[in-house]
């Protein structure tokens, strides 16, 4: 579980959409490193810093977090578009 971001021992304490968002924007970071800016790179690393301690953890917001399930959904839609472009004119 440390390999995708989310610490074991806090299932019980932590909110879903919390650890989705933490588990999706240590994807984010890993994976699509190239494709963000230097702001959006900066708000995922303070998101994680609050999330890995627990006093902070508990003032994230769901708004904090579907701000970073809403930019990963969006950077999979672009690669999903320039794919589809690829297919379409390698097709041609």
């Amino acid at each position: 579980m440390r390999g995708i971001g989310v610490d074991v021992g806090s299932f019980g304490t932590t909110k879903p959409n919390l650890l989705k968002a933490q588990q999706t924007a240590t994807k984010l970071l890993t994976e699509h490193i190239g494709v963000l800016d230097k702001s959006t790179k900066r708000f995922i690393e303070y998101f994680q810093s609050r999330y890995s301690c627990v006093k902070k953890r508990k003032h994230i917001t769901d708004g904090d977090c579907f701000r970073i399930l809403n930019l990963h959904s969006r950077i999979l839609r672009g690669e999903y578009r320039s794919n589809r472009h690829k297919r379409r004119t390698t097709q041609a």
